[in-house]
Parts: C-alpha cells; sequence; structure tokens
C-alpha cells in the first residue's frame, strides 16, 4: 500500500485473484491469460498410435490436437483421427461413425477426397514413409450433436520431393459424447512425430 498500512485481506471464492484498487486489496474473478491449455504432450516411436485419455472433459468446448514431424511406416497408409465415448475402452471404427471432406494442393497434382459413411476421419490420405507431415486439427467434444472436426496442415515426400498443403473438415456422426481420441495409421505404425493436445478456453 501507498501508506504502508497492512489494511485487512478479503475472503475470496475458487478462482478469484486478489486485485489493488485505491483503497485497498480486493478479490475479483480470474481473466483467462491464453486461449490454449496445454492437456497431454506424447511422442510416437514407432508407435501403434497416439492415444488421448482421460483428458477430454466438459472443462472445454473445443479442443486443439497439434502434430509435427510425423512419418507413418508404411507406403500408401493414410494418417486418421478417430473418438472414443468410453475414454479408450473401445474405438468408434464402424463404417458410417465419421465423414469427411479433404482437399490437397500439391506440387505435381491437385487431388480430393471424401466419404460420407467411414470408419474414421481422413487428415491425410495414401502417404509413403518418407512423408513428413505436420497437422492441427480442431474439433468440439462436449456436445451430443455431431461434433464438427477441422484439420489443415503440409505433407512433404522426402522421396519424391513432392509436398503439398491438406485442408479437410468432417464430423463425427453418431450422436454421442466424445472423451477420448487418437491419431492412427491405416495400415502400419507411427514411426515419429510429436503430437500435443490443448483444451480450448
Amino acid at each position: 500500500m501507498a501508506t504502508n498500512n497492512s489494511g485487512n485481506i478479503p475472503v475470496g471464492t475458487s478462482g478469484q485473484v486478489f486485485e489493488y484498487s485505491s483503497t485497498g486489496p480486493v478479490v475479483a474473478d480470474a481473466i483467462d491469460v491464453g486461449a490454449m491449455i496445454k492437456l497431454s504432450s506424447q511422442t510416437a516411436s514407432n508407435s501403434a498410435s497416439i492415444e488421448f485419455t482421460s483428458v477430454i472433459t466438459s472443462a472445454y468446448p473445443s479442443y486443439k490436437l497439434i502434430m509435427y514431424g510425423v512419418i507413418p511406416a508404411t507406403d500408401g497408409s493414410d494418417l486418421t483421427l478417430q473418438f472414443s465415448v468410453d475414454n479408450g475402452s473401445t474405438w468408434e471404427t464402424t463404417a458410417g461413425d465419421y465423414m469427411y471432406y479433404n482437399h490437397a494442393n500439391q506440387v505435381t497434382t491437385d487431388t480430393s477426397y471424401g466419404s460420407s459413411s467411414n470408419t474414421s476421419y481422413i487428415i491425410a490420405d495414401n502417404n509413403d514413409n518418407t512423408t513428413i507431415m505436420a497437422f492441427v486439427v480442431d474439433f468440439l467434444a462436449t456436445t451430443t450433436t455431431n461434433p464438427m472436426m477441422f484439420s489443415h496442415g503440409t505433407a512433404r515426400d522426402t522421396g519424391t520431393s513432392n509436398y503439398g498443403v491438406h485442408n479437410g473438415c468432417g464430423r463425427y456422426t453418431q450422436g454421442a459424447v466424445i472423451n477420448a481420441v487418437r491419431v492412427i495409421c491405416s495400415s502400419g505404425n507411427i514411426t515419429s512425430g510429436t503430437f500435443k493436445l490443448y483444451g480450448m478456453n
């Protein structure tokens, strides 16, 4: 205090912080200092899949999954995303669980692909085992009305020097609240890559 008086410290409630006013300390609701809260980080090393369980809750309305340096182990495999409604005990992999549409602007050719009845959300398709990928996937998780997904990123095939920009969107169709997510290749393991999941305020 400017007058060097100690004064009384007020009592607040959970989630509040101290602020200083002209008459002394007061309590106030905390202000969010950032929209992205990191919940978990994982690194692939010839991994069958990367799974995020016990971190998706109603605390955040949406989530952002950032991945980079991702290399599939098998030629021709798709990089895909799947949800769980029982925290990873089982995964939603029935035909019709996902709808998606994706477009890739590449050096040699542009391609579009999609499905109205798929077993996963395709982030990038038909990748060689020399393809290095970096993607961001945004999705809703606290609604029962078919949460949407949006993905964007880049992929570079070091074997052919072909690279491109990928953009996609889709939704989970089963109308259940999801509480886990995993990244998995359509065939083979994930050789390497870093994966980070954030909750969005």
